[in-house]
């Protein structure tokens, strides 16, 4: 689970710092910054899974045209260099089991379960960014994580200088008494072990990865850094797109939902091969208090998968010929259903090709995702710019809404910042902590219900503020 995000120099992103419960609904006009933060999280998930460059350039891609670099950061930051600071506090299950001991087998005779524990940490990493010549280069420059438990903690030691892209020089040590600090990992520039202590520049990274990114290959068998980095790996993206669910899959197709919705067919026909077509059946009661669906399948059709759907009396009707609420809907429902391990889904504008009125069960549908399975409870992020949507948060559940507020600010040289802000309504959990904070940024202050209307129903220009 995701507790809490730090950012600050990503995008329009500037020392914001949001909390997180079960269920989060981030409400604001278009274009203030809403899915920016969603990419400051999956920019985190992306980090543990690929090199640290290629996951910059990963984001919102979606297999398809890389993000470029410069796009990523503030423009009137890049001449001088440029700070990305992100930090996240997470609860990871960590193996518990001692060395030699055998994980007990499940009951149904299934594979071996693996005893864990929930443990709290916090990951930090921190890179400098500098444009010259046209090319935006990325470095990492700090790196850490730190036990909120103190249960277990890791402390990476770099005695000696280092060789970016392997880990010469350092030594990872595992304490399992209370210790407070962790591992710290720098990359460039560097001076060359044994040269003149001249600077050796080094490239922006192709194939580095973060400590944590790296802890399958070198971990030393850390099961913290396994545990963590699996947490991150699992979080899942969406911004369904119609045309991609509409798509036939080949019949060899194995990819996993991706955010847009394409390989839909394909996970379910791979899903319906091992239990029989049973889940065709949960999707279709998955969806079946605001959707009258009487049958669900994935077909082979020539050397392609097609979804087909028979929607009331109607005909049976294929993807192609689905509406764009229907598609969403099953998409929805079979994330809900599919046990894929994703411990968080954050999604964009779930609202989209729906009807107000089938809004509060799209909510339901997403908070059941959110309810304990198999001892794992999921976690969902939903921004939106809907009213209704919102009206309908608010009617049993207001902790669960964030309102995103811009602003604008004139520095002392004369230039205007402009960033956003995510505030809790008041009387929530979040405004409770914060009023009990000695620490009180204004950026996590509570606004009023009638701002975040006003912002629904008629945006206005971001304020300006000298704070």
């Amino acid at each position: 689970m995701l507790n809490r995000i730090e950012v600050s120099g990503f995008k329009n992103l500037r020392d914001v710092a949001v909390d997180f419960g079960p269920m989060t609904v981030i409400a604001g006009p278009n274009g203030v910054g809403k899915s920016n933060l969603f990419d400051a999280i999956e920019l985190l998930s992306l980090l543990v899974q690929y090199p640290y460059r290629e996951a910059f350039r990963r984001l919102r891609s979606d297999g398809g045209q890389k993000t470029p670099l410069r796009v990523l950061f503030p423009p009137e930051s890049l001449a001088d260099g440029h700070t990305v600071r992100l930090a996240a506090e997470v609860t990871a299950d960590v193996d518990v089991t001692r060395p030699g001991q055998m994980a007990p087998r499940d009951p149904r005779s299934g594979p071996p379960r693996v005893p864990t524990r929930a443990e709290r940490f916090r990951y930090e990493v921190e890179f400098r960014v500098n444009e010259r010549d046209g090319d935006t280069s990325v470095f990492l420059s700090e790196e850490r994580l730190v036990s909120l438990d103190d249960a277990v903690n890791y402390i990476w030691t770099d005695q000696v200088p280092m060789t970016v892209g392997t880990h010469e020089g350092g030594h990872l040590e595992e304490w399992v008494e209370d210790v407070d600090v962790v591992f710290v990992l720098q990359d460039a520039p560097l001076s060359a072990p044994g040269g003149d202590g001249d600077p050796v520049r080094y490239h922006s990274g192709f194939g580095i990865r973060t400590t944590l990114g790296d802890s399958q290959n070198w971990g030393g068998g850390s099961r913290v850094l396994a545990a963590v980095a699996e947490q991150m790996r699992s979080w899942r993206f969406l911004s369904l797109e119609p045309s991609a669910l509409r798509r036939s899959d080949d019949r060899d197709e194995e990819a996993d939902i991706t955010a847009s919705g394409a390989h839909l067919a394909s996970a379910l026909y791979r899903r319906a091969a091992r239990d029989g077509g049973r889940v065709y059946q949960d999707i279709i009661d998955a969806v079946a208090p605001f959707l009258e669906m009487r049958e669900l399948r994935v077909v082979p059709n020539g050397d392609y998968l097609e979804l087909r759907a028979r929607i009331g009396d109607g005909p049976e009707l294929s993807a192609r010929s689905l509406s764009d609420g229907t598609l969403r809907l099953i998409a929805l429902a079979a994330l809900a259903v599919l046990d894929t391990g994703q411990s968080l889904i954050a999604i964009e504008e779930p609202e989209n090709g729906l009807h107000p009125a089938k809004i509060a069960d799209i909510l339901e549908l997403l908070r059941s995702v959110t309810e304990a399975r198999d001892g794992h409870a999921g976690q969902v992020l939903v921004n939106t710019h809907s009213p209704y949507l919102v009206q309908d948060v608010m009617r049993d559940h207001a902790d669960d809404v964030l309102c995103a507020v811009p602003w604008r600010r004139r520095e002392p040289d004369g230039c205007i910042t402009e960033s956003v802000t995510f505030n809790p309504l008041p009387g929530t959990w979040r405004s409770e902590r914060w009023e009990g904070s000695d620490d009180r940024p204004r950026s996590s202050a509570p606004v009023s219900r009638s701002k975040l209307f006003a912002f629904l129903y008629n945006p206005s220009a971001p304020e300006e503020t000298d704070d």
